[in-house]
């Protein structure tokens, strides 16, 4: 479908990134489905960026911690 348009177009690229989540999700439940736990930690690299890059991961790690913890006090305080 994405290829109806050209790659000079945001279109495109929007609905091959959407098709790429869509296939993430499949792929996690066919490995549910088979019984199979993802690990996703090591499919997503953390061990090796970790090695190679300790201040960006504690950096990233500390930034979702704080944006997370904000989206919950603001959804507990506006509820």
């Amino acid at each position: 479908f994405a290829f109806r348009w050209s790659e000079s177009n945001g279109l495109h690229w929007i609905i091959l990134r959407g098709a790429d989540r869509v296939n993430v999700v499949e792929g996690l439940i066919s490995d549910l489905r088979h019984w199979h736990m993802p690990n996703i930690p090591a499919e997503m690299g953390i061990r090796a960026e970790f090695k190679y890059n300790k201040s960006g991961v504690i950096r990233k790690m500390l930034t979702t911690a704080i944006v997370t913890a904000t989206f919950i006090a603001l959804v507990v305080w506006i509820w």
